[in-house]
């Protein structure tokens, strides 16, 4: 009995036997061949079971099937598609596009300045900087201009539209010390009193300190061999701010911080650096044009020329004698060596050419001192040495030694001719060729001369409310990286560790300003003794001198003050106190480019966080290790401990020396400080940054296609774009405790595996050497070996992850103890 077979329940499988006679005699399947995918009616039956099976498929499957084919074709395409993004995007950067108007414009602050055609590993300094200093416009009176110059000058332009806006109201208040420092400002500015006066204010004061043998001017007097005195010469001229043969200040005694002790530090040349006198390339033409300069400020004074120039020949002599025992005087890193705590009458029988008692009341303002008092003498060696020179020289050249050091002082305040002379040294020494203009010289003066009043103005327009909450995080950061670099320091002993981690514990940080500048009242008492006019220019630069003379020596018997700042608030600069263990961050430096609320914090870790770690490593440093966490000088290292820190700081000095400059070399010895620091301060932000991104989501920034922590690399890089004229790139190699731009960016990087990491530099580039020098961080590569190259080829990023108080200061030595970022001169 036959039965009708019902629809397949899929429609299309009907399975359909025929047997065909071919010439081969063989079955085969077939499809059954239908235009439609119809659904169809079963049109086979079982047969023979002898016979083979043909399988035919409908219309309808074969759509289904093309279907599920296209379908596995579109996920195979996606899934490629999506590894292809991944790879593509490895090295992308992390967060969330930002493309608000303030992003753009902080791409584009970024893009301006790379030379993207150069390799980053092969000189980062190059790439980030490189159409920056391609296309910079520098004025012939600039011998060195950077990014944070830069900002100063934004920061000058605000306080020069303060200074010029009359009256004096501040926060609603009229203001006596707003007022005082307008007064300055426009008393600078008054060219036609100063034009008309001359050389004759300066006349007055050579006359005030016992005159000299080469002006024959009677308004300067006539110098007496027999009656001058050398001890009333030198107590009138430091009083006036020039340091002739020594320099005496009130600051904290280093091995007791809290107390102010009166100390004396080697000072006394005119040109400051000893190598200038005695270095056999360049002396001779140091000397030429030092001679040059000073000849024409005795001329303009009513010397004869070639007697001056004869006369001032002998001072150059006395100064070099003086330079060859300057270099002869323990380096910044011997502090041990340096201090001597002695009784002031240790201090008269090594000096006997000078009443140091009387000396000493009269720097104190009368007040009377016991033989027993205890002075600190930095460097008694180069004191002995000097006054063994001075029993030798006659008192004529003496006295125009010290006369010639005031001239060199108050010239810049006088008429455009003694302006203009000053143009002989610093073409040599700078190879600058005109001089600043005359309101940007003003603004500097006043801000120099009245920095907490100009400083008030310069806060209460240019910042709001919270600007520096995201800097004080950044620092909380920074400050616990430090403390993981501490604990995993496998060089340093548990002895060691602790007093390290206590003195880290204890580190105090002022950031923006100090508060009593935010009140009218207060502010106004802090100026209350300063006395000042709108029409009389080196009046008020004596009286300012005067003011900030008092208030130095006001310290003396007093504890010392651990909340008083030594820089003015619209300051681009940040310093490290070992004395107070304290570091400072003024309001000038916490401003674009290096800073901004609104940045990705890749940039603002790499750019402020990388200084404020600096700043950081120097607590740390050959100098700064010295001092515990109470500002006292104590050895406090294991002699294991320090034979670690030598050997590791040993490394950085050698790589730092084979760095050059014009074909000279950087002074590894001289720069080890501040290389440290930028070595210790770039690991120490990019571990912070690193720790803020695991709860944070930064930003990205559209078109510039870098990951976050290229970025942060970047911000390093870009904050040394610097300018510099030849003249005074040479001259700072020796003058300058900081190494020059590109190595401050190129050598701390090098030595960093994570930076060739984020640009994956072949190991061997130059940026990727094969030896590193570590101090304050992780050897994550100890060997400089085969680690190095692994983790740096393959380790990469996810898809879409996260300057100066006139009357001496000793914070003013250029062996200063508070350790600076940088100088803007």
């Amino acid at each position: 009995m036959t039965k009708k077979k019902r629809k397949s329940p899929i429609g299309n499988l009907l399975l359909t036997y025929s047997k065909r006679s071919l010439a081969s005699k063989q079955d085969i399947y077939t499809w059954d061949e239908e235009p439609y995918c119809d659904h169809l009616e079963d049109i086979g039956s079982f047969t023979d079971n002898k016979k083979k099976k043909e399988r035919v498929f409908s219309n309808r499957e074969k759509c289904l099937l093309g279907v599920l084919l296209a379908l596995l074709v579109l996920l195979i395409a996606a899934v490629a598609y999506l590894l292809y993004m991944l790879l593509q995007n490895m090295n992308k950067p992390k967060g969330f596009f930002c493309l608000e108007p303030h992003c753009v414009e902080e791409s584009a602050m970024v893009i301006k300045k790379m030379d993207l055609k150069a390799e980053p590993c092969k000189d980062f300094y190059q790439f980030s900087c490189g159409r920056h200093l391609k296309e910079l416009i520098v004025s012939p009176g600039v011998a060195k201009y950077g990014i944070l110059q830069g900002i100063g000058g934004h920061n000058f332009a605000i306080l020069r539209r303060e200074l010029a806006t009359p009256g004096h109201v501040f926060k609603g208040k009229n203001s006596s010390a707003i007022a005082k420092a307008k007064m300055i400002y426009q008393s600078c500015l008054d060219e036609v009193t100063i034009e008309e006066k001359g050389g004759r204010p300066l006349l007055k004061v050579i006359e005030s300190i016992g005159s000299w043998n080469i002006s024959t001017d009677p308004e300067g007097g006539r110098l007496d061999p027999d009656k001058w005195d050398l001890t009333e010469a030198l107590i009138n001229a430091h009083k006036l701010g020039p340091n002739p043969l020594f320099g005496f200040g009130i600051s904290a005694d280093d091995k007791d911080s809290e107390k102010n002790i009166m100390m004396f530090v080697h000072a006394g040349l005119s040109l400051k650096h000893g190598e200038m006198y005695t270095n056999k390339k360049t002396a001779a033409k140091l000397k030429k044009g030092w001679l040059n300069y000073v000849v024409k400020l005795a001329v303009l004074l009513g010397a004869k020329e070639d007697d001056a120039r004869q006369q001032l020949e002998d001072v150059w002599e006395f100064e070099t004698e003086l330079a060859k025992i300057d270099e002869r005087a323990p380096s910044r890193g011997n502090t041990f060596e340096r201090y001597n705590k002695w009784p002031l009458k240790n201090l008269t029988a090594i000096m006997p050419s000078i009443n140091i008692k009387k000396y000493v009341e009269d720097m104190l303002l009368g007040q009377k001192v016991s033989p027993d008092t205890p002075v600190l003498v930095y460097d008694p060696g180069y004191l002995i040495e000097m006054s063994k020179i001075v029993a030798n020289t006659s008192k004529q050249v003496l006295a125009n030694y010290i006369v010639n050091q005031i001239n060199q002082k108050f010239a810049p305040y006088l008429s455009l001719n003694f302006r203009i002379a000053s143009l002989e040294l610093e073409k040599v020494v700078r190879g600058t060729r005109s001089t600043p203009s005359r309101s940007g010289f003003c603004t500097s003066i006043a801000n120099k001369m009245a920095g907490w009043a100009t400083g008030a103005m310069f806060a209460d327009k240019n910042f709001e409310k919270g600007h520096f909450d995201k800097a004080n995080k950044m620092l909380d950061g920074i400050k616990e990286q430090m403390r993981l670099t501490l604990e995993e320091a496998d060089w340093m002993d548990n002895q060691t560790r602790t007093i390290a981690l206590e003195k880290l514990a204890a580190l105090r940080r002022m950031i923006g300003y100090p508060d009593f500048i935010k009140d009218p009242a207060k502010l106004d008492k802090y100026y209350e003794k300063l006395v000042v006019t709108d029409d009389d220019f080196v009046s008020n630069m004596l009286l300012v001198q005067k003011f900030n003379l008092d208030r130095i020596v006001a310290r003396f018997g007093k504890p010392v003050d651990r909340s008083e700042w030594h820089m003015k608030p619209a300051k681009v600069n940040a310093y490290y106190s070992a004395s107070c263990n304290l570091m400072a961050f003024p309001s000038g430096i916490l401003q674009p480019p290096v800073y901004g609320p609104k940045f990705p914090m890749a940039f603002n870790f790499g750019s402020m966080g990388a200084i404020m770690g600096h700043e950081l490593s120097h607590g740390f440093d050959d100098h700064g290790k010295e001092y515990d966490k109470d500002g006292n000088l104590r050895n406090w290292w294991t002699a294991e401990s320090l034979k670690n820190f030598r050997k590791k700081s040993e490394c950085l000095q050698k790589q730092y020396s084979e760095y050059t400059v014009y074909g000279e070399h950087v002074n590894g010895e001289n720069t080890i400080g501040e290389n440290i620091a930028d070595n210790g301060g770039v690991r120490l932000a990019y571990n912070a940054y690193q720790s803020w991104l695991v709860s944070h989501r930064d930003t990205i920034l559209p078109g510039l296609n870098k990951t976050s922590e290229q970025l942060f690399f970047l911000g390093w890089g870009q904050t040394w774009c610097t300018y510099y004229k030849e003249e005074y790139a040479r001259h700072l190699l020796y003058s300058d405790p900081h190494s020059p731009a590109k190595y401050r960016v190129n050598g701390p990087l090098a030595n960093f595996p994570k930076f060739a990491e984020a640009y994956t530099c072949p190991l061997g580039t130059h940026m990727n050497p094969k030896k590193k020098c570590v101090l304050w961080g992780k050897s994550e590569c100890p060997s400089g070996g085969e680690g190095c190259q692994k983790k740096t080829q393959s380790k990469r990023g996810g898809f879409l992850d996260w300057l100066e108080l006139d009357a001496y200061d000793h914070t003013d030595d250029q062996r200063s103890r508070e350790n600076t970022l940088d100088w803007l001169d």
